[in-house]
């Protein structure tokens, strides 16, 4: 294993020295000529190489690069040492550039030997010496086998050579070597040519003999190596094409062709002789001798490099190499058929090199190159040669096969030209197919069709007409995988001509390279190879890694190309193998070829080509389909066409949800479109419709578009009918059609949800999404009349029962001005389809008006809601064997007349929608007599209700369909019955909500107003759950038959608020074994019918066998032990049945109810309800809601502890859905801003809902349902807190908190404080004032100290202004804490007192919540105030004082917060007693002037009585 990877390793050196490194050879020697002033300066003279070389070179005598590694070692120990002795160490990049060249890195390498090549040759110290030790040192270091030193080295020598002959300092470099360079084994003498004297150089330097000492076999493997890479960088160099042999007046060139053709053949040899020591060394050898005659015949400037090239063939290769056979033998027979069979790998490369260059004058040579060696008749004499070329490790290829290529295929310069630059970036020039080989008559498509035949398919894969004929070895599949790669186009680097990338053509590809039987052998056995027991082929990553290549590759030539035939080259043979290729492999082959990425709703540009590829697939799924379907037998399988279907499918699908991020994305919308309707119409007509009697003339007849695709889809289906078996078989049918309904309803969603973008970019207004899901319903609908004018005939044909077209209930109010019985069911949907058009041009006239708007959008929705229950009446009929108990569609049939009872439902709601807010009285008393809101209401729950919300086999994601239409058909209906509403009339009344809470399984009935005899019959939550049902078996059929007899929407009406008391069933199993047993033995004795009978399973056996142990009278007959023990699995089995029929029906219900929550969740997020909804209505929901939320939680739990899988999952969901409602949803509502429709029973109500959700809390069980009864609290309150700003409405929920909060401190209870901290944070200000009071006394009274301590954390929140001064009425809050400030500051003083609150925990919260009541105080004071301040700072301090370590630590904060704080108060209290002694000055100074002012007034009135003298008058 260690010999083989080494040769691998050498291998791909050499690969890589003469190939890939090119591009990096030539920039180096770019950087080197070009840019020499940026490398680093030359050593000082004293450090040179010549110097450092000195007598010790000369000493030794030998070149091995060992000495020369410990040489330099020497060297950078003196600079160590001189380092170390405090001196300036001297740095010599020169030298160390010798190390740089072993580096693995490319640019490492590239780097050094631009500084090595620099100081030696060009320059400003270039010296002979030093370039004479580089050329030693170069030609020892390519024996060295360390890291990348040989590949380095050669490199590097391959420039030297270059440089140092076209400056003519050759001649230099022998001068200035040393001695010890001229001994060796090989003759080195100064009357060499330069050339000999270089190969004399490189045989001294690579001979294992002059090695001194003990010799391991890897140094006479790297030695053999070395003069392999030493002769490819002479041949590399250039020097034997631009050698010139100087004459006496200049060059001579037959001198000079004589001498290179002399080396020429001397390096041939070498390389002859390398080739033939070990086998090792035949493939690099034979590539060494091909690069070499190559360099001659293509690079020769001096002389006739084809008489060269024709030179070396003759005398050496042919005698040498291609006469013999593998084992060097001599062959007698120099016949091409003879000797081809004896041939290794190499020689045949060689060979093939040779005949591809053959040109001009070279255009024969002699036996055996005279006849081609890669023909057709040859290669199967070839075969194991070329097969034996599977040892080498992939991803390298053979050279044999480098060889086959450029032999085949010539270079396409004009394809490169226009690739793009990605193409330019990923590498590879592209090579097409030869027109006309060099030599033979076979051309190059003949020949390699064989070569994929008979070597790839025979002899790797061991595939034989189409099979495998037997188990071939991991290492030739890895082969054929990477031939494979390579035909398909994948770039490759080439041995020879560098990197490649093969055009083939697309039919080449198909029917030669990409067959079905190679796919499946190669790729699909090898990845799907162990996945039953996990354990992988070992081949699956390199399979796996080879199919994406193969995909990009396609990808990249079909964008190159702006063509999409190759992608279906690719695709055809892919799905051939198998239709589910890319599930089964779990690779993305296909969708990657196609474009169609995993994730189709990425955004990206979609090119012309892109389209018509899908065009061109999905037509050649299509007619495939129809190919297959029709080619099967009667007991043939399916599977291969629905695979096909299924592909179809998706395929559209992917196509639906991409996005074209182009400049004009409408050519791809319009693409999308006509690709989905045309698979759609497609399975339509496939599914439901015998097309054999559709004529080309009814075609003609049509003049809508949508009906003319139709007809052809449904004539092409006929004349592949009548080529084949006749139609699809039903199972087929069955498949389609579920693919059908989901296709339909993926493109509903599209067309209604994403039409906005389509449209943004032209100039056409959007349309509503009502319109848009409208109007693509109406096209299917339409198809499918055009299909049956033009004689197509439905599989199943709708059956109507005559008697229920009447309406069997006379006073419903909702069947008014129905006419019942009279009219088809197309003609119903005709008269919808009219009120649709007449409300969109009443909308398009008065686009003003808000009640026309509205009753267009009703009219739209319910439109496609009776389009899509009219849809739901095509089925795939039923197969000529299938008896009625076997069609999944039998019980259908009886569910036709109720599809047609249901759309007349909705058009007489329509009707009666239509004639609401008209000026005429008729219509006025027509909305007294009836409510249709709540028809539509009814309506929409029973269809969510029924079997086709469900889906089955055959609808596949209708349902999907369903709910779309039924939420625009409820939208519509609450957007028109809330522009009809008003303060004192509304649509949306009890009932409406009675039959939206009894769809989810709530109970409806009452809506938990407040009514006395109500609450006296309501049956509480524990009650209900404990109550024992055990109906007989009579009853439970009764009620199925009755449900069945009402036909589908029945059946549902029948689900809805049906309670859930079979739940008992299942829970009697979990009641203790002395209860169940005490019951039995009670139930046996009493009651004979078996109907009753519970029994415990696991103690029936022993009771039953009880009896046969008594003693038995002699004559009496034998009781037999067996009897009781079959009766006791019977009933066992009846019990078990009885169960799973329970729990079925459980998940039925739940999946019912849980669509049914659409609908009111969408009335709850309305985005203006204030208009329709009534405040008391809405606050009653809540009960219901919490009620059965607590069922389902519940019923949920005891699931989960059974560990029960069945109906869980449903009812999580429902229950996940129903806390959303209660929290989410029914919190966002403004029921402040809302009416009521009673204004003077809401007190009562609301104080009765919240003493019921109170209770509610009480029993809860999980954290989640206290927080949904919080929050229905928190609904309550907000409902409240707006319309009374005095608070008088809210002393009897008032009431009902402070008892809430006196029975949680007081009473062992349920509540949890999380219901308390809820209104706390969400309705501060109210909760304050209700709660400050309660929650100050359970800091005294609680009944332990745990609960004292979380009220004071609920006094914490409490005392939050952020959360208070956001309240409408937070100046009442104000007051209200104010008032109770007396009251708290006493109960913190309490709280400081007691011991047991002391303990660290306890007084951190009274502390916190103590800092936040002394935040929160703000003027006016009272003196008691200030006073209790200072006596709890008293209290504080006493405690610092103490001896209790962990309390000291956190009083001081909150001291110094009653500090400041006190220091506020005093100030306050002595500003309001100033302003006190201000006011009673300015009163009295008042009194003086008004006393002055009354004495002037008198002595006025007296003077006036008097005389002048003063004298009164008597």
């Amino acid at each position: 294993m260690k010999k083989r990877k080494n040769k691998d390793k050498d291998h791909a050196l050499i690969k890589n020295n003469n190939n890939n490194n090119n591009d990096d050879d030539d920039e180096m020697m770019m950087d080197a000529e070009e840019e020499t002033e940026e490398v680093v300066a030359t050593s000082n003279s004293k450090n040179s190489a010549a110097d450092v070389e000195g007598d010790e070179a000369e000493e030794d005598g030998n070149n091995d690069v060992d000495d020369d590694d410990e040489q330099m070692a020497n060297h950078q120990k003196q600079q160590q040492q001189l380092q170390n002795g405090g001196r300036d160490a001297v740095e010599n990049p020169f030298l160390d550039s010798f190390y740089g060249l072993a580096s693995l890195d490319p640019k490492e390498r590239s780097q050094a030997a631009q500084i090595m090549l620099h100081h030696s040759l060009f320059g400003p110290t270039a010296n002979s010496k030093d370039a004479a030790y580089t050329f030693r040192r170069l030609l020892n270091g390519v024996c060295s086998g360390r890291a990348a030193a040989r590949q380095g080295n050669a490199s590097a020598l391959t420039n030297f050579l270059k440089l140092a002959f076209s400056m003519d300092k050759m001649e230099g470099v022998r001068e200035n070597s040393s001695s010890s360079a001229s001994k060796g084994v090989h003759e080195v003498s100064a009357d060499q040519s330069m050339l000999r004297y270089v190969r004399s150089r490189l045989l001294n330097a690579t001979d294992i003999r002059n090695v001194k000492g003990p010799k391991k076999s890897s140094e006479e493997r790297d030695h053999q190596f070395g003069r392999l890479f030493g002769i490819l960088a002479i041949v590399r160099s250039g020097i034997l094409a631009t050698y010139v042999d100087e004459g006496a007046g200049g060059a001579d060139d037959a001198a000079t062709e004589k001498e290179v053709a002399a080396v020429a053949s001397l390096l041939t040899m070498d390389l002859v002789d390398l080739f033939w020591q070990k086998r090792v060394m035949r493939e690099p050898a034979a590539h060494a001798i091909i690069t070499l005659l190559i360099s001659i015949l293509k690079g020769c400037k001096t002389s006739d490099g084809e008489a060269v090239f024709a030179t070396i063939v003759k005398t050496i290769i042919i005698p040498k190499m291609l006469l013999v056979d593998s084992s060097r033998n001599p062959v007698d027979s120099r016949d091409v058929s003879t000797l081809s069979q004896v041939y290794c790998a190499e020689q045949i490369a060689i060979a093939i090199s040779i005949q591809t260059n053959l040109s001009g004058s070279m255009s024969t040579f002699p036996q055996p190159l005279d006849e081609p060696i890669l023909s057709v008749a040859n290669l199967p004499r070839m075969a194991s040669a070329l097969e034996s070329t599977s040892t080498v490790m992939q991803p390298r290829a053979h050279l044999v096969w480098d060889t086959v290529w450029a032999f085949l295929m010539e270079h396409n310069v004009a394809g490169d030209n226009n690739a793009t630059n990605r193409t330019a970036t990923a590498g590879g020039g592209q090579w097409v197919l030869r027109d006309d080989v060099s030599i033979g008559e076979d051309g190059a498509a003949k020949i390699l069709e064989a070569l994929v035949t008979t070597i790839i398919e025979k002899h790797l894969l061991a595939i034989e007409n189409g099979s495998q004929t037997s188990k071939s070895t991991h290492n030739r599949c890895s082969l054929a995988i990477g031939l494979i790669r390579s035909l398909c186009g994948v770039a490759f680097s080439s041995s020879i001509v560098g990197m490649m990338r093969l055009k083939l053509d697309a039919d080449i590809i198909e029917g030669t390279v990409f067959k079905s039987s190679i796919i499946k052998r190669a790729f699909f056995d090898i990845i799907r190879s162990g996945q039953k027991n996990k354990i992988p082929h070992m081949l699956k990553p390199m399979a796996v890694n080879a199919l994406q290549t193969i995909a990009l590759a396609v990808n990249q030539r079909m964008e190159d190309d702006v063509s999409s035939t190759l992608g279906l080259a690719f695709v055809r043979p892919v799905l051939s193998c198998d239709v589910r290729f890319d599930a089964i492999t779990k690779t993305s082959f296909v969708t990657g070829i196609l474009g169609l990425t995993s994730s189709p709703a990425k955004k990206r540009n979609i090119e012309d080509h892109q389209i018509e590829l899908w065009t061109a697939y999905t037509s050649l799924l299509q007619s495939t389909i129809l190919e297959k379907s029709c080619a099967l037998q009667k007991d043939d399988s399916t599977a291969e066409v629905s695979g096909y279907v299924e592909l179809l499918y998706k395929t559209t699908k992917q196509i639906l949800h991409m996005s074209d991020t182009s400049s004009s994305p409408e050519k791809f919308h319009e693409f999308q479109d006509s690709i989905c309707k045309s698979t759609q119409t497609f399975f339509m007509v496939a599914a439901f419709f015998d097309c054999t009697n559709v004529t080309k003339k009814a075609a003609q007849k049509l003049k809508s578009k949508e009906g003319q695709i139709a007809i052809q889809t449904a004539r092409s289906l006929a004349k592949a009918s009548k080529n084949g078996n006749g139609c699809f078989q039903h199972a087929l049918r069955s498949t389609i059609s579920a693919k059908f309904f989901s296709l339909l309803s993926e493109h509903v969603h599209h067309v209604t949800y994403g039409a906005n973008r389509l449209l943004s970019a032209s100039s056409v207004s959007p349309s509503s999404k009502e319109t848009r899901m409208y109007d693509a319903l109406s096209v299917v609908v339409e198809s499918t009349k055009a299909l049956q004018e033009a004689g197509a005939v439905r599989y199943s044909i709708p059956q109507y029962d005559d008697d229920d077209d009447d309406n069997e209930d006379g006073d419903d109010e909702n069947s008014e001005g129905m006419d019942t019985g009279s009219s088809s069911l197309e003609d119903i949907i005709e008269g919808i389809q009219g009120h649709v058009k007449e409300t969109t041009a009443a909308a398009e006239a008065s686009s003003s008006s808000e009640l026309i708007s509205a009753k267009k959008r009703l009219a739209t929705g319910l439109g496609s809601l009776a389009l899509a229950l009219y849809l739901h009446q095509l089925k795939s009929g039923t197969a000529e064997d299938m008896v009625d108990e076997d069609d999944p569609d039998a019980s259908d049939e009886d569910d036709d007349s109720e599809i047609k009872n249901a759309i007349q439902n909705l058009k007489a709601i329509l009707d009666h929608f239509l004639t609401m807010g008209n000026d005429d009285g008729d219509s006025d008393s027509n909305a007294e007599a009836s409510n249709p809101l709540l028809g539509l209401a009814e309506s929409c729950a029973n269809i969510l209700s029924s079997p086709l919300s469900t889906g089955n086999s055959t609808r596949g994601a209708s349902p999907k369909l369903l709910r779309e239409a039924i939420k625009m058909t409820w939208v519509g209906g609450l957007g028109l019955a809330h522009t009809l509403a008003s303060s004192s009339k509304t649509l949306f009344d009890a009932e409406v909500v009675g039959i939206l809470l009894e769809a989810i399984g709530a109970d409806g009935s009452g809506m938990g107003l407040h009514s006395d005899e109500e609450d006296g019959e309501e049956m509480d939550v524990d009650e209900e759950e404990d109550d024992d049902e055990n109906s007989d078996d009579d009853d439970d059929d009764d009620d199925e038959s009755a449900a069945s007899e009402q036909g589908i929407f029945g059946r549902a009406t029948g689900v809805i608020g049906q309670d859930s008391d079979d739940e008992d069933d299942n829970n009697n199993d979990d009641n203790d074994d002395d209860t169940t047993n005490n019951k039995t033995a009670k139930t046996s004795g009493e009651n004979d019918s078996d109907s009753n009978v519970e029994l415990d399973s696991s103690n029936l056996q022993s009771m039953l066998e009880d009896d046969s142990d008594a003693d038995i009278d002699a004559g009496e007959l034998e009781h037999h032990e067996g009897a009781d023990a079959a009766l006791a699995k019977l009933i066992k089995l009846k019990q078990d049945m009885r169960k799973a029929g329970a729990q079925a029906r459980e998940m039925l219900e739940a999946s019912n109810q849980l669509r049914c929550t659409l609908l009111l969740e969408l009335a709850l997020n309305r985005s203006d309800p204030t208009k329709l909804f009534r405040k008391d209505l809405m606050v009653a929901m809540l009960v219901p809601l919490l009620k059965h939320r607590m069922g389902v939680e519940k019923s949920v739990s005891k699931l989960a502890d059974r560990n029960s899988k069945t109906g869980i999952g449903e009812k999580r969901s429902l229950l996940n859905r129903l806390t959303q409602l209660i929290k989410s949803d029914f919190g966002k509502l403004r029921l402040a801003t809302m009416t009521c429709s009673e204004p003077e029973k809401y007190p009562e109500l609301a104080k009765d809902v919240a003493t019921q959700l109170v209770e509610l809390a009480k029993k809860a069980e999980s954290k989640e349902h206290s927080m949904c009864c919080s929050s229905g609290l928190v609904s309550i309150l907000r409902s409240n807190s707006a319309a009374s700003t005095d608070g008088n409405e809210l002393a009897d929920i008032q009431d009902v908190l402070q008892n809430a909060v006196k029975e949680w401190s007081t009473i062992r209870s349920k509540l949890s404080t999380s219901l308390f901290e809820d209104l706390l944070g969400r309705v501060s200000g109210t909760s304050a004032r209700m709660l400050l009071h309660p929650l100050l006394a359970a800091t005294k009274d609680s009944r332990a100290s745990f609960l004292k301590i979380e009220s004071f954390r609920l006094l914490t929140v409490l005392f939050s202004q952020k959360h208070i001064e956001t309240e409408p009425d937070f100046e009442l809050t104000k007051k209200a804490l104010v008032e109770g400030r007396s009251t708290a500051m006493k109960a913190f003083s309490d709280a400081l007192a007691d011991e047991e609150m002391m303990k660290p925990k306890a007084l951190r919260v009274i502390l916190k919540a103590l800092d936040k009541f002394v935040a929160s105080m703000s003027a006016p004071y009272a003196e008691e105030n200030g006073k209790q301040l200072d006596a709890i700072l008293k209290s504080l301090k006493g405690i610092e004082a103490g001896d209790n370590n962990s309390a000291k630590q956190v009083v001081t904060k909150s001291i110094s917060a009653i500090d400041l704080k006190l220091i506020d108060v005093s100030a306050a209290l002595a500003e309001a007693k100033q302003k006190t002694l201000v006011n009673a000055q300015e009163i009295h100074e008042g009194l003086g002037k008004e006393i002055e002012l009354e004495e002037e007034e008198r002595k006025k009135k007296m003077s006036s009585t008097c005389g002048g003298d003063g004298r009164e008058l008597t």
